[in-house]
């Protein structure tokens, strides 16, 4: 029985030509194909390629060919095959038209089995992917860092965290998914939004008064019935929230608690709410630890408990059955034992989400070390005689089980010296840049220092890892 959720098997365009799969994955659960390589052998421009044509093709069986959703450079020609409710399914585009094939049978593109949806993960401001606000019905969703003014701030990316908990929250096995991350950066599946209002007559209960208390903090040239319309949702969530225990000056909201009923009406009042400026303060709060517990604002959270968290309660959120979802470089600013979780951990946060493949670009040999069936495959960039001087091929032989080092030997064709004193400093200097470890200058420096002595120009994955460490201390400095 072939598998009915989406599987990506191949894609070929000008530049690149990258296998994904041998063989029929299982019917059920996530695939997940990893590509590795060095920096510059082209994994996260292959990536921004399969979004762009599938963006492209979506816009032609919609009849928007051109469409702002289309605008951004493609290839000429392209190739792509892959399976989706139990069909394999080609298409075929070069500068005659578009050519398409459901099990070897002639297709109209417009009526071929097609993705529900594909989704672009990104780790970096400046990223590969085309940008795209977020919308409920998308088919292309943009979950990276960057937004429409191209700035990218900590308390952006708390608010887009904060909507997705809501959306999120109504949809079937959200909760126990989300856990599994929570549990991940070593966090308790309590969540709160803690509030208040930016004056205290905004908790006024006449209507008036908020009114003209929330129209004071608009900027000037606003045009008052864009305003109008908003103010009551506004005043009715400060209504709500005055029944909420009252916590160091603010009230809490307990979100994993919240009924499903009630799920749209604090997701509208806070999106309304922040959108006003009628805050004086607003944060999503964490708890860690077990008879002890301590409160964690996401905005003091290090980078790689953020990229955690924040990251895939948006992917989960977002994400729907038979889709396609593109990762770049998710271990920036992850140490090696949440990149070896990694993908264990994505796998089983997707099990309620049928039928969804994954794509993930990565030059950290400890992300692979744990793919251990048939739904996943390695890709490894190797050294071609290509236009772009790099190819891609699948990796021979069973990954589970192997060590890192042995990833490292057998993907980047390098073997370190010492290798088990090697890896504790590589361990030891990623906790600290992750800033999963108090920074000690000395201590980090004499670890650049050895590691250096090591390493070699044939040495590429160190070379990147060596880059960091530098300016990390650089940047402390």
């Amino acid at each position: 029985m072939k598998r009915k959720g989406f599987t990506l098997l191949e894609f070929v365009d000008d530049d690149f030509e990258l296998p994904l799969l041998n063989g029929e994955p299982d019917i059920v659960g996530t695939v997940v194909s990893v590509i590795i390589g060095p920096n510059g052998c082209g994994k996260s421009r292959v990536l921004s390629r399969i979004i762009d044509e599938f963006v492209y093709l979506a816009s032609l069986r919609n009849k928007r060919k051109n469409s702002r959703s289309s605008r951004r450079s493609i290839s000429s020609k392209c190739f792509i095959k892959y399976q989706v409710g139990g069909v394999e399914c080609t298409i075929s585009r070069d500068e005659s038209g578009v050519f398409c094939t459901a099990d070897q049978e002639s297709a109209d593109l417009k009526y071929l089995p097609f993705p529900e949806q594909i989704a672009a993960v990104a780790h970096l401001p400046a990223d590969k992917f085309r940008f795209s606000k977020e919308s409920g019905n998308a088919f292309y969703k943009y979950l990276g860092l960057r937004q429409s003014t191209n700035l990218t701030t900590t308390g952006a990316l708390e608010a887009k965290v904060v909507q997705s908990l809501f959306r999120g929250l109504s949809k079937p096995g959200f909760k126990e998914n989300l856990k599994r991350w929570l549990t991940l950066a070593g966090y308790t599946s309590d969540l709160y939004l803690m509030v208040a209002p930016y004056s205290e007559k905004m908790l006024s209960k006449n209507f008036e008064e908020v009114e003209e208390a929330i129209l004071y903090r608009q900027p000037t040239g606003t045009i008052p019935d864009s305003v109008d319309k908003r103010v009551r949702v506004a005043f009715d969530f400060f209504q709500n929230i005055k029944a909420l225990p009252y916590v160091h000056d603010r009230y809490a909201l307990s979100i994993m608690e919240l009924s499903t009923s009630d799920l749209q009406s604090w997701h509208d009042g806070y999106d309304t709410v922040r959108r006003l400026r009628s805050f004086g303060s607003v944060s999503l709060v964490f708890m860690r630890g077990k008879e002890d517990l301590q409160a964690c604002p996401f905005s003091d959270l290090s980078s790689g408990e953020q990229q955690i968290i924040g990251t895939h309660s948006r992917l989960l959120a977002e994400i729907e059955e038979n889709s396609l979802v593109v990762i770049d470089e998710p271990e920036l600013s992850l140490h090696p034992d949440w990149q070896m979780e990694y993908i264990p951990t994505l796998k089983s946060s997707l099990q309620s989400i049928n039928g969804v493949h994954v794509l993930i670009a990565t030059h950290s040999h400890f992300m692979v070390s744990d793919i251990d069936d048939k739904n996943s495959s390695l890709i490894m960039a190797k050294k071609q005689t290509t236009r772009t001087g790099w190819g891609f091929e699948i990796f021979d032989g069973d990954v589970y089980g192997r060590s890192p080092e042995n990833i490292l030997y057998r993907a980047f064709g390098v073997a370190t010296s010492g290798n088990i004193y090697v890896e504790k400093d590589l361990r030891d200097a990623l906790h600290m840049i992750s800033m999963e470890d108090d920074y000690d200058k000395n201590k980090l420096q004499s670890i650049l220092d050895r590691l250096q002595q090591v390493n070699g120009p044939d040495n590429p994955a160190m070379n990147i890892i060596l880059e960091r460490i530098g300016k990390f201390i650089e940047h402390k400095q």
